[in-house]
């Protein structure tokens, strides 16, 4: 999975997943920490480093992606946070067309 918004088409994996999925390394990197943490495998030093690595990169994660939702045109921001899949989107145009062509 590549979070490359460029490269992403709004209904290939869904828009509510494929925002999850940004947040989800950010997700790792906490429970990683507080494994390690609880297995004593880190020092103070790393242990702070760490977290505020953590704090500055989920920070900027949720500026960037706000920003970037709030300066996209207000059609195409329901593709971020709706569950329609492409199967689901081929699904609704069959369903729903008028005539087959």
């Amino acid at each position: 999975f590549a979070a490359i918004i460029q490269f992403r088409h709004p209904y290939e994996v869904g828009g509510l997943y494929f925002s999850l999925n940004m947040f989800l390394p950010l997700i790792w990197l906490v429970f990683v920490l507080a494994l390690d943490l609880a297995k004593g495998n880190l020092s103070e030093v790393t242990l702070v480093l760490l977290t505020s690595l953590a704090k500055i990169l989920g920070g900027s994660l949720i500026t960037l992606f706000g920003a970037f939702l709030l300066l996209m045109n207000k059609e195409y921001r329901h593709t971020f946070y709706n569950k329609e899949t492409g199967a689901h989107l081929t699904r609704k145009a069959f369903l729903e067309a008028k005539d087959d062509f």
